[in-house]
């Protein structure tokens, strides 16, 4: 449209082209059948996208350049003698992305069209395909979208009429006649399965959707031709409207729309054209009725068009659509060309353009474009605004009627880059300058490198936490990084994470780590004998001491006066250590005169060793008084019991079956047992000899100590045999080989000869008796017979009647008789001063003794040496007397070599008198040392030490926890001590003052003459620990409960963990912020930690920051964050045919029926009874509303209806019979408006409906468009009021016997 047009308005004037109108004041032969200002899609207009079949386009049919003949201007100048706007035939329809409500409330209506009729079907004529597409910029193909198609049908004839939405649509669909919606069999026809079928109050039966109200399903495609009388009565009222809208005026009110058009939808040329339409909707129409007489008014016919060109409808730029000027060929082929060209002369046709009458040699120059305002991102190319190229942008507003233009490059801002023409973020962690070309290649972000000191954070450099640093460099773009904590050097600490130097007189390791909570120093604790000086630790003067804990970081100390340590005595103003072997309580005072150390007296089983008292060596013992100043001493060795052995130097008791004599020397080496041997007819049985069964015998010599041993078999002699376990000689006369067992049963022997040492007696071989023999072969039989006696050589002894020789160290003289009883050998007894070696008496060595009596059948025997007495020396392996004034001790072996006596010295406190220490008089007192083999000696007086008092005539050490200052004379009077009162922080321990242990306290005061005192554990408050025995605060976000004890082991503060819900910030756990969550865990004395976002569940909402479920009737999608701010449910819209009960979507009954919208989340809703498709209906205007879902493109569905006026025939609803509702700028004034009367009130904001004009006399029942007929004009019926024109046109497709119509006009 032109300057003041309206856009976003179009109509269809059938099979999807459109036909456009410019402004009323443009010349006539200017008009443009399509305007590039209307604003359609920012496609290209032309009509190749509007679906003509190729034989259409063959001519380059571009709407904008479509031009009218001047031979048709006479007949178009005739349409505008009238410049009353009215609306085209046809249903408005409305596109929608979301279910429509009605005119008051639901979602508006993205774009809208007005159709012929509604005919989406691929069994059309014509070769054409309709297809309904949703002609909006943004949808996308294959989108769903929803139709509303409104209007008006006029019924020319009352009676029951049958309406059907036809098609295979399973999908929502609505058909409402006068506001009351009825169900078709179409709409359940195509239902796929059960369920649809339902959903839709359907019936299903026998796998095909049934209405409730019918047996069996209409056949989707039933058709039926129109009746004559109908067509008959659709062309006079066709002829009719021609009339008006040719004589209607040609300007709208000031700010009118002219004409709709930028919701253009094609349309299939079924539907195309006054005449085509008709055609499309009764294909039966061509030859049906008999051609009638042109009326006798009626004007000279026009000549038919010249080949080439074809006659275009005023609103049908469909088939009849011009071809370009300089298209090459016909504009149409088939049939309709062939009408054009063959018919006779026809009327130009009529348009519904308006304009006055132009003559071709008048005509100004057609303009190629209407000027436009391009849209942002939009340039001018040859008088066309294109789309900017990629990375390019454009302000709106280049005018497409002048020059071309350009788009400018985007530039893209600081940290964008380019990627595919586009500026995008910088990945994160990385940066760019500003000034990338977006037109221009790709272009990379550079990565984010941190500073030293800096660490990554999600991607950014944050400097590092307070005492810590970073010195590596690291990339942002990279994880998460953490800065290294710095160490404080010795002598620093960290006050706010920094290293501070120490206050003077504390001091600090180093280590101290920076990032953590705020340390201290420790105080310079002095040693002993070091008092404070300017915050220092100094060495005290001489002779003046300190206890060591002076604080150096307090004020200065005084040192006191110096006494000496135990173990220390004073010589010449100077604590010195005492002599070896001697000892000193600690007290001396150094100031004083010089003190005496005590002898050391050694204990039990100890012995002086280099002036110490030294444990005996393992196995010997020694008394106790050994006085450890003095030589050293030796232990005596320890001797072993019987049946004992030496191990490690200790006497340990014989194991199972050994023995030992008495006397091992523990002192010396490792002795054994000796293994128990068992005797003869003995074996081993747990380590002890036990007799041999009966029967048995073993030999002698089983080790008692070793495993278990058996007794053998006794196996009897020669003439023996057994008898009761034992072997007995055979009978008189008679013998018995040897070998019986006689541990088995009895035997019996043979007659024999007697063996050798057997005798006869009484007709037996008897063995001779013991010690006595025989030779073999005496005769059993005979007489009686003797053995010889044996007798035994010296040195032999009888045993069991045999000679043995005697045990080495034994003697004896010969002359045993062996058959007599056992003898023994005489031990051998050593003389004086012999000692056994090996059974033999051998003569003790120089300087030893033993005494007579050794037996040297016995063990090894040894010489003692000769131990020398007490001041007695070894002189010649003689003891010898000490000279006067000289001592030895006692034991010196005079079977060594010589030794000497030593010179006493006198104690402290001696002095020596005729070679002899006396003690000194009282209140005197002399130094040890002096010489009693020398000459006599003298004491000094005595003067007490400090801490000392006289006590008959004695310096005696003041009682333990008092003192007194070093003075006092010994010889003088008696003197008290004072008691000695401790310090702050000391304690009494054996009534002197000590320190207090590290982490413990005491007052000033304790009287370290009394009982022991103690100090006070120092308890640490909640949230410290132990350091060193101090008490510390805890690192932050870290706990501990109050009562560690300072004087105790160091304790260490536990991290705090957060609870679920709580986050670490600053080392503390705080609460999540509201609607988020986190789990418990988080460690308080790490970094800073984040609580994420709760995310509600389906159906529910964000109410307060926490997830609350939907209210009945209401949904949510999942994903709203409880921590932003409160959202909504949405209301749960019920589909078609259900409604709702207790908030939820119930399908309706069977039979029954309800539009889609019913709100779930409000009061319950009903289902009413389904009306039938079969309605009564008077003749007149009735409002018909269609609502399908559907996606673009469709082809699929058709309204048809049958009834009078269709002779009962089931048809496309005609667009002759159609009329538009005025709800869209498209649609103006039309002449019949069922739909106002039902149209709700929306409020006194809302826009009314465009008002119908008043309608004339029988203006209903006029028809809409009649061929030529045989009869004559008479014979057509003239309304009342009307009268026949002169001007009459044809539409090329229909054939009659003259190309003639009527039109007809008010008579006024």
């Amino acid at each position: 449209m032109a300057n003041g047009g309206p856009k976003g308005a179009c109509c269809v004037c059938g099979g999807g082209i459109s036909m456009l109108s410019s402004a009323v004041d443009v010349p006539l032969q200017d008009k443009l059948l399509l305007s590039p200002e209307d604003g359609l899609d920012k496609r290209t207009l032309v009509a190749p996208q509007d679906a003509l079949p190729d034989k259409f386009l063959s001519g380059g049919v571009t709407a904008p350049y479509d031009k009218v003949p001047k031979k048709f201007l006479p007949s178009l100048a005739n349409v505008q003698e009238k410049q009353t706007p009215y609306a085209l035939p046809g249903m408005t329809v409305r596109f929608y992305d979301a279910p429509p409500g009605d005119d008051c409330e639901g979602p508006s209506a993205i774009s809208s069209v007005i159709d012929r009729e509604l005919d989406y079907s691929s069994k059309q004529s014509s070769n054409f395909i309709s297809l309904l597409e949703h002609k909006f910029k943004q949808a996308e193909k294959g989108s769903v979208f929803y139709g509303r198609w409104t209007g008006t049908i006029n019924l020319f004839a009352g009676g029951q009429y049958a309406f059907n939405l036809s098609g295979s649509l399973d999908t929502e669909t609505s058909v409402k006649i006068d506001g009351q919606e009825i169900l078709t069999p179409g709409q359940c026809l195509a239902a796929k399965n059960e369920y649809s079928c339902v959903m839709k109050s359907c019936r299903w039966d026998t796998n095909i959707c049934v209405s409730p109200f019918q047996a069996v399903a209409w056949a989707a495609d039933a058709a039926a031709p129109v009746s004559a009388q109908t067509v008959e009565l659709m062309a006079q009222r066709r002829a009719v409207r021609a009339d008006a809208l040719a004589e209607a005026p040609a300007a709208s009110p000031a700010g009118a729309p002219v004409d709709a058009a930028a919701d253009a939808v094609g349309r299939s040329p079924a539907s195309a054209g006054t005449a085509p339409a008709l055609a499309g909707a009764a294909p039966a129409l061509a030859g049906a009725a008999p051609a009638v007489a042109a009326p006798a008014r009626a004007a000279p016919a026009v000549a038919a068009p010249a080949p080439g060109q074809a006659v275009a409808p005023a609103n049908a730029p469909g088939p009849a659509l011009m071809a370009p000027a300089n298209a090459p060929g016909p504009a149409l082929e088939g049939p309709a060309a062939a009408a054009a060209s063959t018919a006779a002369p026809v009327a130009a046709p009529m348009a519904t353009l308006g304009g006055a009458p132009a003559s071709a040699a008048s005509a100004p120059p057609l303009p190629t474009v209407f000027a436009q305002a391009c849209e942002s991102n939009q340039h001018v190319v040859s008088n066309a605004c294109i789309a900017c190229p990629p990375g390019t942008e454009n302000a709106a507003g280049d005018d497409n009627s002048g020059p071309d233009t350009s788009c400018d490059p985007m530039i893209c801002a600081a940290n964008q880059h380019v990627q595919h023409n586009k500026c995008i973020a910088c990945p994160a962690g990385s940066t760019n300058a500003p000034g990338d070309d977006a037109s221009g290649a790709d272009t990379q972000c550079d990565p984010i490198a941190c500073l030293a000191n800096q660490r990554v954070r999600q991607n950014a450099c944050v400097a590092c936490p307070a005492g810590t640093s970073n010195a590596v460099t690291v990339l942002a773009t990279g994880n998460d990084t953490k800065c290294d904590s710095f160490a404080c050097a010795a002598n620093q600490h960290v006050v706010s994470n920094a290293c501070a130097a120490c206050p003077s007189g504390t001091t600090n390791a180093a280590g101290d780590d920076a990032s953590g909570p705020d340390t201290k120093c420790d105080a310079i604790v002095c040693l002993a004998n070091q008092h404070v000086v300017s915050n220092s630790c100094r060495v005290c003067p001489a002779g003046m001491s300190r206890a060591a804990g002076d604080d150096a970081s307090l004020s200065d100390t005084i040192c006191d006066a110096f006494s000496c340590s135990s173990n220390q005595h004073v010589v010449s103003k100077a604590c010195t250590a005492c002599p070896p072997g001697k000892f000193n309580n600690a007290g001396d005072d150094a100031t004083g005169p010089d003190t005496d150390c005590t002898p050391i007296l050694c204990g039990g089983n100890q012995h002086v060793l280099s002036n110490a008292c030294t444990a005996c060596p393992a196995g010997t013992t020694r008394k106790a008084g050994d006085d450890a100043s003095r030589n050293n001493t030796k232990c005596d060795a320890i001797s072993c019991l019987g049946n004992q052995y030496v191990a490690a130097h200790a006497c340990t008791a014989c194991k199972a079956g050994t023995t030992n004599k008495a006397g091992d020397d523990a002192s010396g080496a490792d002795t054994t047992c000796d293994a128990i041997l068992c005797s003869e007819n003995q074996h081993v049985l747990a380590n002890a000899c036990v007799p041999c069964p009966a029967g048995t015998r073993r030999d002698a010599g089983d080790v008692a100590s070793g495993t278990n041993t058996a007794c053998d078999a006794i196996k009897c002699l020669a003439n023996q045999f057994v008898q009761s376990n034992a072997c007995k000689t055979c009978p008189a006369g008679t013998t018995n080989p040897a070998g019986n067992d006689a541990s088995g049963p009895d035997t019996q022997c043979d007659t024999s000869e007697c063996a050798a040492n057997e005798k006869v007696i009484s007709n037996e071989c008897v063995g001779c008796p013991p010690g006595k023999v025989s030779a073999a072969g005496q005769d059993a039989a005979g007489g009686n017979t003797t053995c010889t006696e044996v007798k035994c050589p010296a040195n032999q002894h009888v045993v069991d009647h045999a000679c043995i020789a005697c045990p080495a160290g034994t003697t004896n003289i010969a002359g045993d008789y062996a058959s007599g009883p056992d003898t023994k050998c005489a031990a051998i007894k050593c003389l004086a001063n012999q000692h056994v070696i090996s059974n033999s008496c051998m003569a003790c060595p120089a300087g030893a003794t033993n005494a007579a009596g050794d037996d040297a059948s016995g063990d090894n025997t040894q010489c003692k040496g000769t131990a020398c007495l007490e001041n007695q020396h070894v002189v010649s392996h003689a003891c010898v007397g000490c000279p006067a004034g000289k001592f030895s001790s006692a034991g010196d072996e005079a079977s060594g070599a010589d030794t000497q006596c030593e010179a006493i010295t006198c104690f402290s406190n001696e002095h020596v008198v005729s070679n002899s220490c006396a003690a000194c008089p009282a209140g005197t007192t002399n130094k040890a040392g002096d010489d009693a083999s020398g000459v006599d000696t003298q004491c000094d007086s005595v003067t007490c030490s400090a801490n000392q008092h006289v006590a008959a005539n004695a310096c005696l050490a003041c009682p333990a926890g008092k003192s007194r200052a070093g003075g006092d004379y010994a010889s003088g009077g008696n003197t008290t001590c004072d008691a000695i009162a401790c310090l702050q922080n000391q304690y009494v321990a054996s009534n002197a003052c000590k320190s207090c242990p590290a982490g413990t306290i005491k007052a000033a005061g304790d009287d370290a003459s009394g009982a022991n005192t103690q100090c006070n554990a120092i308890t640490c408050s909640e949230n410290e620990r132990v350091v060193s025995n101090s008490c510390a605060v805890c690192p932050a976000g870290t706990t501990n409960p109050a009562g560690d004890a300072a004087n105790g082991a160091d304790t260490q503060c536990e991290a705090v963990t957060c609870s679920a819900n709580q986050r670490v910030k600053s080392n503390a756990c705080v609460p999540c912020p509201a609607g988020t969550t986190n789990k418990a865990g988080d460690d308080a004395s790490g970094d800073d930690t984040y609580c994420e976002a709760i995310i509600c569940p389906e159906n529910q909402r964000v109410e307060d920051n926490a997830c609350t479920v939907c209210p009945a009737g209401t949904r949510n999608q999942a994903g709203d964050k409880a921590s932003g701010k409160n959202t909504k449910c949405d209301a749960i819209k019920c589909v078609a045919n259900q409604f709702v009960q207790s908030n939820a979507c119930h399908t309706c009954k069977l039979g029954t029926i309800n539009p889609a919208g019913d709100d779930a989340s409000g009061p319950d809703t009903q289902c009413r009874q389904a009306a039938t498709w079969m309605v009564n209906l008077k003749a007149g205007g009735h409002c018909v509303e269609v609502v399908v879902m559907t996606k673009s493109p469709t082809a699929d569905f058709q309204l048809r209806y049958q009834g009078p006026d269709t002779d009962q025939a089931e048809v496309v609803v005609p667009g002759q019979a159609l009329f538009c509702d005025p709800v869209v700028p498209a649609c103006k004034n039309p002449e019949l408006d069922a739909c106002s009367a039902i149209r709700p009130t929306c409020g006194a904001n809302a826009p009314a409906p465009a008002a119908a004009p008043a309608a004339s006399p029988g203006v209903g029942e006029l028809p809409l468009f009649a061929p030529a007929a045989a009869a004559p004009a008479s014979e057509v019926p003239i309304p009342k009021g009307w009268s026949v024109p002169e001007m009459v046109t044809l539409a090329p497709d229909v054939k009659v016997d003259k190309p003639m119509a009527l039109r007809m006009v008010p008579a006024s």
